[in-house]
Parts: C-alpha cells; sequence; structure tokens
C-alpha cells in the first residue's frame, strides 16, 4: 500500500522536525493536503532509504510518488503553479534521446534537466572548439577538445546527481539510430546536417516517436514539432530531398537559445498533451494551403526583429 501524507509527515515529524515550519504551510494543512509541502533533497533521499529504495537511482520515482501526495521537492518549488504534480511526474519518468550536444541540444539539455527531466540518451560525436565559446551551453574554455557528451552529462550530474545520462560519441546513420531511439519517448533534433535531420524525423516515424526538430540562421530560428503519426514536418518545411547547406552558417546565440526555448515548449505541448495542429497552426501558410487536412505548426524566431511568427504547414 502506498503510504500516506500522514505518514510522510510522521516521518519528518520524528527526522526532520526543523523542516515543518519552513514548509510554508500549517500543521494542519500539511496534514489535510490543502496545501503543497515543500521538502529539501536530503529529506527524501532518508524517506527513499526508509522505503528500502537505493538512492539515488529510486530517487525520480520517489519523488513521482510523494508528488501524489502533493508533496513537492524543493528544487521544483518554483515549478509548483507553472505545472501541475502530474505534469511533474511526467517530466521525471520522460526518456528523451536528443541529437545533438552542441548549440541547440546543449541548451535543449540544460533547459530540460532543469524542469526535471532526469532520463537522456545524448548523441554528438564532436568535441568542443574555440569556434563554440559564442553559442554553446556546456563549452567553456576548460573543456575545449573534450567529448561534448561527456561535458554534458557531467553537467545534468551536477544538476541531479540521480538523472541518467547514456552519452553515444557516434555518427548517426541508419545503423545507429535504432539504439539511440532505444527506450525514448520523445526526440530531439538539434543537428547541423539537413539530410541526417530528415533521416532521423523518418526514423521517429517509424518507431512511432514524436520529433521536435530547430534549425538556427543568424539571428533567427525554426521549430516544429512531427507527432508520432503525422506528417513529416521537415518533407513539408524543406521538400522530400534536402536543400544544400553553405560550409559556414553564422548564428547568434540569441537566436540559438531562444530556438532551444520553443523546441522545449513544443516538447512539454506533446507530452502534456496538448499538442493541437489546427489549433496552433492558424496565422500564416507560407505554401498557400486551404484549411483542411492536418497542419503542422511551423515557429519563427526573429532576435534581431523582436518578432515571433506562427506558419501552418500542410494543406
Amino acid at each position: 500500500m502506498a503510504p500516506t501524507r500522514h505518514e510522510f509527515h510522521e516521518f519528518l515529524a520524528a527526522h526532520f522536525p526543523e523542516t515543518l515550519p519552513a514548509a510554508g504551510c500549517t500543521a494542519q494543512a500539511d496534514l489535510s493536503g490543502s496545501e503543497p509541502l515543500f521538502v529539501e533533497d536530503r529529506c527524501i533521499r532518508a524517506w527513499a532509504r526508509a522505503q528500502g529504495q537505493p538512492v539515488p537511482e529510486a530517487l525520480p520515482e520517489v519523488m513521482a510518488a510523494l508528488l501524489d501526495l502533493d508533496v513537492w521537492p524543493e528544487r521544483f518549488r518554483q515549478n509548483c503553479g507553472a505545472y501541475t504534480a502530474r505534469q511533474m511526474q511526467c517530466l521525471l519518468r520522460t526518456r528523451v534521446a536528443i541529437a545533438g550536444a552542441g548549440g541547440l541540444g546543449g541548451h535543449v539539455t540544460a533547459l530540460l534537466a532543469r524542469l526535471g527531466v532526469c532520463h537522456f540518451t545524448l548523441c554528438d560525436r564532436d568535441v568542443f572548439s574555440e569556434s563554440n565559446l559564442n553559442r554553446q551551453a556546456f563549452c567553456t574554455q576548460k573543456v575545449l577538445g573534450c567529448p561534448k557528451v561527456e561535458v554534458a552529462a557531467g553537467f545534468v550530474a551536477d544538476i541531479a546527481d540521480y538523472a541518467r545520462v547514456r552519452p553515444l560519441a557516434l555518427t548517426l546513420n541508419d545503423d545507429t539510430m535504432p539504439d539511440f531511439l532505444a527506450g525514448a519517448d520523445l526526440v530531439f533534433d538539434c543537428l547541423d546536417n539537413l539530410a541526417t535531420k530528415m533521416q532521423l524525423e523518418k526514423a521517429c516515424q517509424a518507431a512511432g516517436l514524436p520529433f521536435v526538430h530547430g534549425g538556427v540562421s543568424l539571428q533567427e530560428g525554426l521549430a516544429l514539432a512531427s507527432p508520432a503519426h503525422g506528417p513529416a514536418g521537415l518533407s513539408l518545411l524543406y521538400g522530400e530531398s534536402a536543400p544544400e547547406q553553405p560550409a559556414r552558417q553564422p548564428v547568434s546565440v540569441l537566436a540559438v537559445t531562444g530556438t532551444a526555448c520553443m523546441m522545449v515548449s513544443l516538447g512539454l505541448r506533446v507530452l502534456f498533451g496538448q499538442m493541437d495542429n489546427r489549433k496552433d497552426a492558424r496565422t500564416k501558410n507560407p505554401n498557400g494551403g486551404q484549411q483542411g487536412g492536418a497542419l503542422t505548426p511551423l515557429y519563427h524566431l526573429d532576435c534581431g526583429q523582436l518578432e515571433l511568427e506562427t506558419f501552418e504547414l500542410g494543406s
């Protein structure tokens, strides 16, 4: 039988009595569950051990179970009200696969880790170089020459030691994509190569996985989400074959961070069941299509002009 809020309150009173006044609730409210109860990490770890759970490995599930009682980890205090307890449980249990750990991928990883996601597969064969210092979240002078996925894994561990990161320092292709996608609930495309992006989206469609795409250039960025069993958004955007790309693509950190925020927001909408492509894609249709059939919303951010536009792709 699952523990009750009363049992958890008694545990705190016995082992951490000093934490109860700091919870921001009266004792009666603590027991009744009329208000959220916020508890520190050390209390949750002690509770997990008392339940016979391994620490830190079991902490995501322990925290998810406490959220059923409206008991929130202190680390997520500021999430309370912005997200529901059920949404936080979803984040704690979701497994994300992120292709690319550089500009977009680094910021997407950092945002998800802050939000509460703690199961990651990161894929990038590259190492950090000086040209990454202007925009990549995990790049510092100290890690130049280090594998991006290893540095990213260390960053996530510094936020949450209970998080599990599977770093893959390899090139994505037909042979490696099945392993990269294994166990994922949601996939983020933070790659540079458009042909590989389209290849990854097709692999996600075949595997029945939702796919979030992002792309940046200069001070602008694009983001879209392709549902698990919907049309391929990239083929609607770029056509069936990938156009040629310049050898060097200038880009501002403003476009990178803003686009990463759009991508994560789209990912949350997918996870929380809030995606309504027809409702979201109602502003402009660059292809001149009529409203009939599924539409894919495309979000365009121009940091230079401080503009955010929504387009609709499809017919």
